[in-house]
């Protein structure tokens, strides 16, 4: 098979995925109010169309996030289950396991402990694998919560555990699990 041109339609929309997953860590409010959403819809599903399911996945998962800070949760819950609907098939990367560790965050956010470790754990599993010790770490804190919150106290000793290992790694998700 030939490499697809530099100029080839799905080329194109995946620089524009990552254009537009700049513009909503940059300046999230004005994405929610300047149209993001939308053009994040349009752009999901072309991208699935144009036959490239993990960006497709990976622009569900930014859906999820918007709507979670729009406090939209059954709009969350739906973009999210899309994202992990859409990685499932597919070969593990760190985009899946996000897609996993959002969903279990909105679960764990909404004392769901059940919902909660499964997928934050299939986040932690597929981190694991890929050796993505800050993505791991952010399933970990997130299955910890969701066990204390649940009046598990080995969930707490977790978070204990895991707020050691962010300090004694320098890992970016300290401030999370302190």
């Amino acid at each position: 098979a030939l490499a697809e041109e530099p100029g080839d339609p799905i080329d194109r929309l995946q620089l524009e995925l990552l254009s537009t997953e700049i513009s909503f860590y940059r300046d999230r409010a004005g994405f929610l109010t300047g149209g993001g959403p939308d053009q994040l819809t349009v752009l999901a599903d072309r991208l699935y169309a144009g036959g490239d399911a993990a960006c497709a996945a990976r622009a569900w998962t930014l859906l999820g996030q918007a709507a979670w800070l729009r406090a939209d949760r059954p709009d969350a819950l739906s973009c999210l289950d899309r994202a992990v609907e859409l990685f499932d098939a597919l070969p593990d990367s760190t985009e899946k396991a996000d897609a996993y560790g959002e969903l279990g965050r909105l679960h764990m956010l909404n004392y769901e402990r059940d919902a909660a470790i499964a997928a934050a754990g299939a986040a932690e599993e597929i981190a694991a694998r890929l050796g993505n010790v800050e993505t791991r770490t952010h399933a970990r804190i997130t299955v910890a919560m969701a066990r204390y919150q649940a009046g598990d106290r080995a969930g707490l000793d977790e978070l204990y555990a895991v707020t050691d290992f962010c300090r004694t790694q320098r890992l970016l998700a300290l401030p999370r699990a302190v």
